[in-house]
């Protein structure tokens, strides 16, 4: 996605000359083109509505951990159909870890096998609560796709 405010302005003067007399008449314009490209300040504003959002998801991941339950993380697999209700806590067994971590029906763009990330507490190693875990949940970034160099930009705005 790009983002582009253009203003394109025209000034024009009446005609000078072109007296009885004289065959000659002179006429002035001015354009004036200003093209500012605002995708970064667009892109940033999506990306903190996004980090709030995630932050929120690292919140209710630790509270499952600190009430002894677990979290699935379905928003790799589920991409844009995701939504804020599958962030719920889940019991802490075997049985929905596998089912966290099946893979999924279909793959990714990029043709590999995604799966949801299953975190819980981890008894076995000494100083982990979980919370450390959960810090890792991440957030696909807004305007992630193929972006062009300036070089690139520029060079396609020419033709």
């Amino acid at each position: 996605v790009q983002l582009h405010v253009e203003s394109r302005n025209a000034i024009s003067s009446p005609e000078f000359g072109g007296v009885p007399g004289n065959p000659f008449s002179v006429e002035v314009h001015a354009k004036l083109q200003s093209d500012w490209d605002i995708t970064n300040w667009y892109t940033a504003k999506e990306n903190a509505i996004l980090k709030a959002q995630n932050d929120k998801r690292i919140r209710q991941c630790t509270e499952c951990l600190r009430v002894s339950k677990a979290f699935c993380d379905w928003r790799p697999v589920l991409g844009s159909i995701w939504n804020e209700s599958f962030d719920t806590c889940i019991d802490d067994d075997d049985l929905q870890a596998e089912i966290c971590t099946s893979p999924a029906v279909l793959p990714d763009d990029e043709g590999k096998t995604v799966t949801g990330v299953f975190f819980r507490f981890d008894r076995t190693q000494p100083g982990d609560d979980g919370v450390i875990a959960c810090q890792r949940i991440d957030f696909p970034r807004a305007n992630r796709e193929f972006r062009m160099s300036d070089t690139m930009r520029r060079w396609f705005r020419r033709h």
